[in-house]
């Protein structure tokens, strides 16, 4: 009978081989490189829709683009219309449109 630790050491052995012949494999190899161009042209291709969503929305806050929903953006009225820029956290205006707090 082996002892724990000599199975233990068969298991890692019998894995590194099974993996360096796996990688050595033309066929992985090509899977491989083509998954890899894939992903260069399609980065977010497997990543769940609202993880999307959550980092479209972080991206619109720190690069500019338009809130997507009213509850973000700044209450300032500009004539006829709003302004359309993202609210600071905790306040109803955005950076440009900041109110004086009456102390």
């Amino acid at each position: 009978m082996a002892t724990e630790e000599s199975k233990k050491r068969m298991m890692r052995r019998w894995w590194k081989r099974t993996s360096e012949a796996l990688d050595a494999s033309p066929a992985f190899q090509h899977a491989m490189r083509a998954l890899r161009r894939r992903w260069r042209r399609h980065p977010f291709c497997n990543a769940s829709p609202r993880f999307l969503r959550e980092w479209c929305a972080r991206w619109g806050r720190e690069f500019g683009g338009r809130p997507y929903t009213k509850a973000y953006r700044c209450t300032k009225r500009l004539g006829t219309r709003y302004c359309w820029n993202w609210r600071v956290q905790g306040t109803t205006r955005c950076h440009r449109h900041q109110q004086e707090v009456p102390a």
